[in-house]
């Protein structure tokens, strides 16, 4: 069964709930969901695009193994307009940064790019998150990690007005 009728009616708490649901489903062997999901973080609406991210996300925190053969077609989530989309995949390459260190590595950019953009608390919040577990990893990407989170120390007050 496609999972796209269900994220089309994909509307506040309720995408939250269903999301998670979903991503229950994958964590108990229902990977078609997931691989389904990866495909609609391209779709044309951001309800259906940010409710595909939150079943990536939350499947990541889980079970991060199932998430990283796909990580390099979430890539182009990151650019997607509405903040949801792009901070459930920054999360979803920080928990998968242990696993996969050198794709983690390959968004580090956009890293760079939501802290600089004042892009709003919780796209900030998920990217110092994703930071962390990236630097996590080894000594080089906790040293280049540890830069950005230098600098979003120093324009952490721009946050909070």
């Amino acid at each position: 069964m496609t999972i796209l009728i269900q994220l089309m009616n994909n509307k506040g708490t309720v995408s939250s709930a269903l999301g998670k649901a979903l991503a229950k489903d994958v964590l108990n062997g229902q990977d078609e969901i997931l691989a389904e999901a990866v495909i609609l973080t391209g779709y044309k609406t951001r309800n259906v695009r940010a409710g595909a991210a939150k079943i990536i996300e939350q499947v990541a925190m889980n079970a991060p193994e199932k998430v990283v053969p796909y990580l390099r077609n979430l890539v182009p989530a990151l650019s997607q307009p509405e903040p949801q989309t792009r901070w459930m995949i920054i999360h979803t390459f920080g928990y998968c940064a242990v696993l996969a260190p050198d794709q983690a590595a390959d968004v580090f950019t956009y890293a760079k790019e939501y802290l600089a953009a004042d892009s709003g608390a919780c796209l900030w919040g998920a990217t110092i998150k994703f930071l962390g577990l990236f630097g996590a990893t080894s000594f080089e990407n906790a040293v280049k990690a540890f830069s950005l989170l230098d600098q979003a120390l120093v324009d952490l007050p721009k946050q909070s007005s």
